[in-house]
């Protein structure tokens, strides 16, 4: 029987020559690719791995000013004690703030009454219950349906298409918000929530009450007429199939 012998072959771990030799019947890794079990055993260890070093960023405190070390990339205070104090600050100012404002949800015009009035945004506890519980029915009707649906508020909404149909440009006041007025703004979906459309702010619109009882819930895109005069009254509406 022919003797199979192997060329001469160099150490991977150390180098040396480790010389023609007769393979045995079972072929062994270290008498090939090392000159001993010694290196073969040094291949194995896995270097140390050193510690990663992060940069020192040094930022000002918005508080005090002391430059400090940033832990995180947003931290803007030095410590807990610094954060407490501006946010009390802006807290208490709000607190002390009387001055007149509108109700993001029926536009009355109110003002805080004083010390443990913490009406800042609605002018009721209704209002508020009311403006929060619409935009969170909305959103689990869009997830039962499996759609895209994030929360959005009618009344953006409503002033970013300037108070107007998108469909034929009669103004909607915003006091017939919640009304039967032919008028009546309401929130529309370009493409139906029922056919797969997503509840975003790209895929609602404004539209008077008639324009949306016609529209239905076909995905249709309206045509945009040229608006009419103030106070005119929406007749028709015709749409693109």
């Amino acid at each position: 029987m022919p003797v199979r012998v192997l060329a001469e072959r160099r150490c991977r771990q150390c180098g040396a020559s480790i010389g023609p030799r007769r393979a045995p019947g079972r072929r062994v890794a270290h008498a090939i690719k090392y000159c001993s079990r010694q290196c073969q055993w040094a291949s194995r260890r896995r270097p140390p791995v050193l510690p990663k070093t992060k940069p020192i960023i040094l930022v000002a405190c918005a508080e005090c000013g002391q430059p400090f070390e940033q832990a995180r990339t947003n931290q803007s205070y030095c410590s807990v004690r610094c954060r407490t104090r501006r946010y009390g600050r802006a807290q208490l100012r709000a607190l002390r703030d009387r001055t007149e404002r509108q109700c993001l949800e029926c536009a009355t015009v109110f003002a805080p009454l004083g010390y443990g009035d913490k009406r800042r945004l609605f002018c009721s506890t209704k209002c508020g219950l009311r403006n929060g519980g619409r935009a969170s029915k909305a959103v689990r009707r869009a997830r039962l349906r499996r759609v895209l649906a994030e929360r959005i508020d009618p009344m953006v909404i409503f002033a970013r298409d300037v108070w107007a149909c998108c469909a034929c440009r009669v103004e909607t006041p915003r006091a017939l918000r919640g009304t039967v007025e032919p008028n009546a703004p309401e929130l529309d979906h370009i493409v139906p929530v029922s056919q797969g459309g997503a509840h975003m702010e790209a895929n609602v619109q404004l539209l008077c009450r008639r324009c949306n009882q016609l529209k239905g819930g076909s995905p249709s895109q309206p045509l945009t007429a040229s608006r009419p005069q103030s106070g005119t009254q929406c007749d028709a509406v015709v749409y693109r199939i």
